[in-house]
């Protein structure tokens, strides 16, 4: 099978290495989010947006298109009782993933995204 690339001038190796975005990247991300939203020319819904798609990014570790393929109805809310303050509930969330570029039948996750 013949390669086109060098034919086009293209590189077959990336000439960059690809780092994964630690825990403290994605909170200086969110965080810049929210206090310097006046800098950041969206409204509310769309930072909220971002900023879910963000959250499940760095837990999941989905792919994009995965990540704009989720709808309303792929999220379940439920309200418990916190284990450490029986008088105050906590919102759980938890989403259901139809991952891609996998076999069928693993295709599912479920994780549950508790805010602090």
């Amino acid at each position: 099978m013949g390669v086109l690339a060098p034919d086009l001038g293209l590189e077959l190796a990336s000439p960059y290495e690809k780092v994964e975005a630690t825990a403290e990247d994605v909170i200086v991300l969110l965080t810049t989010l929210w206090t310097r939203a006046e800098d950041i020319p969206a409204p509310p819904f769309v930072k909220l947006v971002f900023h879910t798609t963000v959250l499940m990014a760095a837990f999941g570790g989905f792919r994009p298109g995965t990540l704009m393929k989720l709808k309303c109805k792929d999220f379940e809310l439920s309200l418990i009782c916190d284990p450490d303050d029986p008088v105050h509930y906590k919102l759980v969330v938890t989403p259901t993933v139809n991952r891609n570029k996998i076999k069928k039948s693993q295709k599912i996750s479920r994780y549950k995204i508790q805010p602090s």
